[in-house]
């Protein structure tokens, strides 16, 4: 077996470590609100515990958006090189996942991945530039992210 047929293994060890030891603790860390008030608030103290609540609904949703950047740029970089190590240089993810797709023999949306993997893709779209057609898209493709 090459170096170049174990990179996907150690890829994905490594997503999954990031993945559990960082992003599940940090977001699990964070304290978000389900339903902010708003309006005249009788008291300052009351006042300042909203302006708490929006804040900590703020900063998990950036950090969420920040994982979701890392894990697809991470992602796209890792298939990248495994398809250069395979003689074949991919310029963006859609060309990589052709890439892979044709090196590795496997059809990703048969595979149950290629769903999954465009969502992310989306997901960090989105994150990057906010709305435009990835936003739309996304709408669409995974309406219960709301």
């Amino acid at each position: 077996m090459t170096v170049a047929d174990q990179l996907p293994r150690v890829f994905q060890a490594n997503a999954d470590r990031f993945y559990q030891r960082v992003v599940l603790r940090t977001l699990g860390e964070l304290t978000t609100h389900d339903a902010l008030v708003v309006g005249e608030a009788p008291t300052l103290d009351t006042f300042l515990d909203r302006c708490a609540a929006q804040v900590d609904n703020h900063t998990a949703n950036e950090a969420a958006k920040a994982f979701a950047l890392t894990l697809d740029g991470m992602f796209e970089r890792q298939l990248s090189r495994w398809t250069g190590a395979h003689g074949v240089k991919a310029n963006g993810l859609v060309t990589a996942l052709k890439a892979a797709e044709r090196i590795a023999a496997i059809d990703f949306a048969k595979a149950g991945i290629a769903d999954p993997l465009g969502e992310l893709h989306l997901v960090a779209n989105v994150a990057r530039h906010g709305d435009g057609a990835s936003c739309d898209k996304l709408k669409t493709l995974a309406a219960a992210l709301g």
